[in-house]
């Protein structure tokens, strides 16, 4: 059985399957986004030609049934249940479906038609009333793709006789064996985050790199985001972030990683730190 689960903007977490507030049938949102294709034809050529194309934002429609024990109980939790939402900020809609997947997606409130009440919910302790939400990154996310690498060590030979321990087992993820794979339907973002310590690091998608000589002391690590919406780099010492320039990098290039593959990343770091890379995963549907 698919569950839902409401986290307002307020951080309360409503089960919108079983509790005093669920979901009627009706409901809009989890299937796949709308489109905006481009398309050029000529008079001189049959059919049309693809030029390119745009995901619009998700609207999110819910059917809602508000209940309680008595009046009391339905005014209670018909005013908790509004104070999470806002149109100026997001709470999480997760949807888990019935083999245990979950996918979730921010949402915030449209603009609403006028609530029409038929009768005085009052007097049966139930509410229904519809809801217009929209999701302006229009992809569900699935749980977060994080890996990390480190600098590896000395390579051993996995089976010698001679030496102080007959076998030898190596680190999986070292810088010498990077790669990432996004399970997503679309390209995905990655956020990289090199700590210390550490001298210089080239990190990317392939041969598309970021590179810097950039000190770091243990605990301390430089942060790149490569979202085109957020395109940011921090240098974080002490937990504190302070925003660098891209002109501190020596290469600044960001490249996505493709939906459905495992790709090789160019993980090179000088220095006995780490390199992380990590990405939500989108998906055009909510199961």
């Amino acid at each position: 059985m698919t569950s839902f689960e409401w986290t307002g903007v307020n951080g309360v977490v409503w089960d919108l399957g079983a509790g005093p507030v669920s979901l009627a049938p009706g409901i809009m949102g989890l299937g796949l986004p709308g489109t905006d294709q481009y398309v050029r034809s000529s008079s001189a050529l049959d059919g049309q030609r693809l030029t390119g194309s745009r995901t619009q934002p998700r609207r999110v429609f819910w059917p809602l049934a508000i209940r309680g024990a008595n009046a009391a109980e339905w005014l209670t939790t018909s005013r908790a249940f509004f104070a999470g939402l806002s149109a100026d900020r997001t709470g999480t809609f997760k949807v888990t479906a019935n083999d245990g997947q979950v996918r979730s997606i921010p949402l915030r409130l449209l603009s609403q038609d006028e609530q029409v009440f038929d009768a005085d919910p009052d007097l049966f302790a139930r509410e229904v009333v519809g809801v217009d939400l929209v999701a302006d990154d229009p992809f569900w996310r699935g749980p977060q793709v994080l890996q990390t690498f480190q600098t590896a060590e000395d390579e051993q030979p996995f089976f010698n006789a001679t030496g102080t321990h007959v076998l030898n087992l190596m680190s999986s993820s070292t810088t010498a064996s990077a790669t990432v794979t996004n399970p997503g339907e679309v390209d995905a973002w990655p956020l990289w985050t090199v700590t210390g310590p550490a001298t210089s690091f080239t990190i990317g998608v392939g041969s598309t790199v970021i590179a810097g000589t950039i000190a770091l002391l243990e605990g301390e690590s430089v942060q790149v985001n490569t979202d085109p919406t957020v395109q940011v780099a921090r240098k974080i010492v002490g937990g504190v972030s302070t925003v660098l320039p891209f002109s501190a990098f020596t290469s600044i290039q960001f490249a996505r990683v493709p939906s459905g593959q495992s790709v090789p990343l160019t993980v090179e770091i000088q220095g006995a730190g780490s390199v992380s890379v990590q990405f939500d995963p989108g998906f055009r549907r909510a199961f």
